[in-house]
């Protein structure tokens, strides 16, 4: 059975991935299942009267007996049906209740927000067990009712929840995009919103399971449940009611007792491991132990080297990242080989995908923890991977330091520039006092061309510029050796674009800062770096000076970025690159460009070009073509 094996081996995964919400998932599973057939598998009638009256556990009734002298084995199994019966069904009516009143106070405002808004907050300052005792005496006692109660308590914090959820989506400017459509209200909701906060609603409900069976219990202890039927509550309090205490019989009451916690903690670690499966945001985010690090063994050679007597300042050799997904794994990058030397300004282009922002945060160390890191990233000479997150912990913002991509992503907008400047400084122990912290952050704004009293807005009072600006003084604060930027001109017009490569370059002079710079466009680096590489499917495929790249591309990538860049001078048209990257969860043999390429070669497909210097010399290529008049490194 094909589709038996392959559900089993996604279980599998799921399993590893998410071991607590596995461990809470079992335990719900087998409480279902004793719920549905604990009346055949009980040795014993719920009520029945097997012995004396609390008689201690034994062979023959393992849990002991009841007060009544029922055997408390077989009405622990049958009273699992009760109370989860009232925990799932009250946790489905708050979540629709709570998650459709949630929805339209969110989406909607106005009036219908104000007044669900209102309602909450009356329902939430009430105190809850005095609500419940008054509510259960007017309605009587009746598992319906039990039900109904515990669901009509527990629908306001979802709503409060998720109306917040709601109308923080609401304000995206993907939904802005589909209003502007004419999207219907119930297409947004169903396309855009509910998909936003589905997980939260699907994770809220699990988690209530357990508080609706706790809530049963206390209403039980205090005499309002159904007295037709017995739940794990009802054994609780018919414990404590008849002397359970005084005769010393423990046993009429631990069980039940240890059932409910049981049963609650399983929920809410399903709860909390349904959210993280099912929220694409959260799905892949970085946990506390961050990426794992194959230790590289001896130290490799470089698959080149700068001429000269410029010793490396970074060095990343050898260096492989895998993705663990639900799918697979992705290889996303590839035995990369790359020397900086120090005060030196690297390019690192290539099309979306191709590694080189992965590449950056490898060498950062700020891969999550679905990551696997091979291979060396030498700063100085020593490998500051090897030590994991605590190791290259003691190296960023210190020696390594980086430009994000998106500045206004990069920012808290809640807190001020200056604040946010600071905490490296507090932090890395680089300023002995926020006195002192503070004219550092002015000193950073006027190195980067920002004025001081900029220090005092919020990311979203500055314009593009000017975030993308603090967000490299941010950077510099304490002093780096190396300065990672990820496209720091992304969704800048041509005129910042030009003045913040500017300041990177006199940045670069004035402090003798290595700055490594992710771009799309190889033509827009020329002016910048002295070297470049360019990477294709998660490998470097041509390393060189920038002119030679630019004037005498020797790989057909290279060549093709070239040429699909606009012409200012107007003497060349456009020529897109045919096709597409190929999938790096996917095998590729041979040349990974090969099926886009219009010089292929017989061999391409079949066999993977080695990383060749042409002529001895500072020029590098990992191509077919060129082998004939390279010697391999």
């Amino acid at each position: 059975m094909t589709w038996v094996r392959s559900l089993w081996r996604r279980g599998s995964r799921l399993a590893r991935r998410y071991p607590a919400a596995t461990a809470g998932a079992v335990i719900l599973l087998l409480a279902g299942i004793v719920a549905i057939f604990g009346s055949a598998i009980a040795p014993y009638g719920q009520l029945t009267q097997v012995g004396p009256p609390f008689g201690a556990p034994s062979a023959a009734h393992l849990l002991g007996l009841t007060d009544t002298g029922a055997d408390e084995l077989s009405q622990l199994i049958i009273g699992t049906k009760i109370t989860m019966l009232v925990g799932v069904s009250a946790a489905i009516m708050a979540a629709v209740l709570g998650g459709g009143l949630g929805l339209i106070a969110g989406f909607f405002s106005g009036a219908a927000d104000g007044i669900i808004s209102r309602v909450v907050d009356y329902l939430l300052v009430i105190p809850v067990l005095p609500l419940a005792i008054v509510i259960a005496t007017l309605w009587g006692p009746s598992l319906l009712n039990v039900i109904l109660l515990i669901g009509f308590l527990s629908w306001p914090p979802t709503t409060r929840l998720i109306r917040s959820q709601v109308k923080s989506t609401a304000q995206r400017v993907f939904v802005a995009r589909s209003r502007s459509l004419g999207a219907r209200p119930s297409r947004i909701i169903t396309s855009h919103v509910l998909p936003s906060v589905g997980p939260l609603i699907a994770a809220t409900t699990v988690i209530s399971i357990g508080n609706a069976i706790f809530f049963e219990a206390a209403l039980s202890f205090l005499g309002l449940s159904d007295p037709s039927v017995i739940s794990w509550g009802d054994m609780i309090a018919n414990a404590f009611d008849r002397g359970a205490s005084t005769a010393g019989a423990w046993w009429a009451v631990i069980p039940p007792g240890a059932a409910i916690g049981l049963v609650v903690l399983g929920a809410t670690l399903l709860g909390r491991g349904v959210e993280d499966a099912l929220n694409p945001r959260l799905r892949n985010a970085p946990a506390r132990a961050s990426f794992k690090v194959i230790s590289a063994g001896p130290r490799p050679e470089p698959a080149q080297t700068l001429p000269g007597p410029a010793a490396p300042l970074l060095q990343l050799s050898g260096l492989n990242v895998q993705f663990s997904l639900p799918s697979g794994n992705l290889h996303a990058v590839r035995d990369v080989n790359l020397v900086i030397a120090r005060g030196q300004r690297f390019g690192l282009v290539g099309e979306s995908g191709s590694g080189k922002s992965t590449t950056l945060l490898a060498t950062m160390g700020l891969l999550p923890s679905t990551a696997t890191v091979s291979g060396q990233v030498l700063l100085n000479g020593t490998d500051i991977l090897a030590g994991g997150e605590a190791g290259i912990r003691r190296y960023r913002w210190i020696s390594l330091a980086m430009v994000f991509q998106g500045a206004m992503n990069a920012f808290n907008p809640v807190r001020t520039i200056r604040k946010q400047i600071r905490e490296p400084l507090l932090f890395h122990r680089v300023s002995s006092s926020r006195g002192q912290a503070d004219a550092r952050v002015d000193e950073l704004l006027q190195m980067v061309g920002l004025p001081v009293s900029k220090a005092e807005s919020y990311p979203h009072e500055l314009s593009g510029g000017m975030r993308q600006r603090a967000a490299i003084a941010m950077a510099l604060a304490c002093s780096p050796d190396v300065l990672l930027a990820d496209e720091p001109t992304t969704a800048l017009d041509v005129m910042v674009q030009a003045q913040i490569l500017d300041l990177l370059t006199r940045l670069s002079d004035e402090l003798g800062l290595a700055v490594i710079l992710v771009t799309h466009d190889l033509p827009l680096i020329a002016g910048f770096c002295d070297r470049a590489a360019v990477m294709y499917a998660g490998e470097v495929v041509e390393t060189g000076p920038i002119q030679a790249l630019l004037d005498s591309p020797r790989h057909p990538y290279t060549r093709r970025l070239i040429e699909a860049t606009p012409d200012l001078h107007g003497q060349r048209s456009i020529v897109p690159i045919p096709g597409t990257p190929p999938r790096l969860d996917q095998l590729v043999s041979g040349c990974a460009f090969a099926p886009r390429c219009d010089q292929v070669l017989s061999v391409c497909a079949e066999v993977a070009p080695a990383y060749t210097r042409l002529g001895g010399g500072d020029h590098a290529v990992r191509c077919h073509l060129c082998t004939q008049e390279a010697e391999h490194v």
